[in-house]
């Protein structure tokens, strides 16, 4: 991953000025400054796309990035699990029932006030406060009036809400979602060092390929595999990437709970026990 005008000054030789990327673009008229600033966005896309192309089709990568470009056009690539926020949430699995489900009821409170005011979520309700609301609310308005890093504008305007949200009676679905809540990761230091050992193999071959490891391996999803042994990102065993990984780690990440490492005679092995 790079920036558009360090990519530019790469391929075309070509330094952009980006002194104006605070300007404040609302304002109208435009000055001179900035719309030259806009137009240097726009007018070396043809060149900078043939400079790529040719590097593409030098390098026998052009179907890698057809194949990333169709994956853009695919729905399935910008869904989001609205209950994510919540069920992932560090202090989920330290409450209490009634706290949980008040967790899950403010996040969605937080969403649907944003989506009818066509305000961001962090203008409705920081997410840097909702810990205190989830804590203190046992406690009453009082403590939360009290809680120093609160604003009591918050509170005084949808005190009413969350109270309201706190002590309605679980539903059947809100149990549903709650079953969902990931488990607390075990902690295994020798699975851990293995599976940093596998990335730094990966992040090896992409720099002797020249490829930015972030867009091989998704941090996230190998963190989740890390954490859990039924789950597999399969996009590591697809198209370009299957490629440029190879099948032997696809094979080691697929059975990385029965991978085992030995180092003998000056030879690092890795296998998958029977």
């Amino acid at each position: 991953p790079i920036s558009f005008s360090k990519l530019v000054e790469k391929e075309l030789k070509i330094n952009l000025k980006k002194g104006y990327t605070v300007s404040d673009w609302e304002s109208r008229p435009f000055n001179k400054k900035q719309l030259d600033y806009a137009l240097n966005d726009v007018i070396h896309l043809e060149q900078l796309w043939k400079s790529l192309s040719k590097n593409l089709e030098k390098l026998k990568r052009t179907d890698w990035v057809i194949e990333e470009f169709d994956k853009l056009e695919d729905a399935e690539t910008y869904y989001f699990d609205p209950n994510k926020e919540a069920l992932t949430n560090s202090m989920i699995l330290g409450l209490n029932l009634k706290e949980q489900v008040f967790l899950i009821r403010l996040y969605a409170w937080r969403r649907q006030e944003a989506a009818r005011k066509n305000y961001s979520k962090e203008m409705v309700l920081p997410a840097k406060f909702i810990g205190a609301f989830v804590r203190n609310m046992k406690s009453g308005k009082g403590a939360l009036l009290n809680h120093r890093r609160v604003p009591d504008r918050i509170i005084e305007k949808n005190w009413e809400t969350f109270l309201e949200l706190y002590h309605e009676k679980p539903k059947q679905e809100e149990f549903e979602l709650l079953n969902q809540i990931p488990p607390s990761p075990q902690e295994n230091p020798s699975h851990d060092a293995l599976m940093e050992i596998l990335y730094l193999i990966i992040k090896y071959k992409c720099h002797k390929k020249n490829i930015a490891p972030d867009l091989v391996v998704n941090r996230t999803n190998f963190k989740k595999m890390k954490a859990d042994f039924n789950y597999f990102d399969e996009k590591l065993a697809e198209g370009w990437r299957l490629d440029m990984i190879g099948e032997q780690m696809i094979y080691w990440l697929r059975n990385r709970e029965n991978l085992e490492i030995s180092m003998n005679n000056g030879q690092f092995t890795m296998k998958v026990k029977s």
